[in-house]
């Protein structure tokens, strides 16, 4: 039986991880749910740090189409160390969460598809009037939150803010087309 790094590293083999482009990961992993019958395969792996979004994203690209044919993969990232992250780190991951929670259409879509600003390791996030405000808020939020969580992250929240300027615009552009 491998121990969790052994088992890390045969991961690495299968997914064909560039090892000598200086990306030398080290992790382990932590657990495998294989489920049969709906050809799923979960797999929690641990790093000592949270990696750079852009190897994240080769990480878990490279996990996929490993086992591309076989089943859907699903991975959940856990870092050792418990790290600030600064603005840029955040934002590199915005692109990521919206990905993995599939904000492409509808309100949701209009809303996450703008880049957020970053206020005291809150993402504030803009809608064009109270009731997408609202809606956001009972909706996605949490998930934001938790799909930062799942990343590595701890202490990012989300805040919906009006954008006074864009609800304006809408509104005079809803006027002239009324009076039209």
């Amino acid at each position: 039986m491998l121990n969790p790094k052994e088992m890390f590293s045969l991961l690495l083999k299968q997914i064909q991880w560039p090892m000598d482009q200086g990306e030398n990961l080290e992790g382990r992993i932590e657990s495998v749910v294989i489920h049969r019958q709906s050809r799923r395969y979960h797999f929690e792996v641990a790093f000592p740090n949270r990696l750079p979004a852009e190897v994240y994203q080769a990480f878990v690209g490279g996990v996929e189409r490993a086992f591309e044919g076989i089943a859907q993969v699903d991975v959940i990232i856990h870092c050792d160390q418990a790290q600030a992250a600064d603005e840029a780190e955040i934002l590199a991951y915005w692109p990521i969460v919206c990905q993995e929670l599939d904000f492409q259409q509808g309100m949701a879509g209009q809303v996450f598809d703008r880049v957020p600003q970053l206020k005291d390791h809150h993402l504030i996030v803009f809608a064009d009037n109270p009731p997408v405000k609202d809606y956001i808020e009972a909706n996605y939020l949490q998930k934001v939150t938790q799909a930062y969580q799942r990343l590595g992250f701890s202490g990012v929240g989300v805040r919906v803010v009006i954008n006074e300027v864009q609800a304006s615009q809408r509104q005079e552009e809803y006027e002239k087309r009324q009076q039209t």
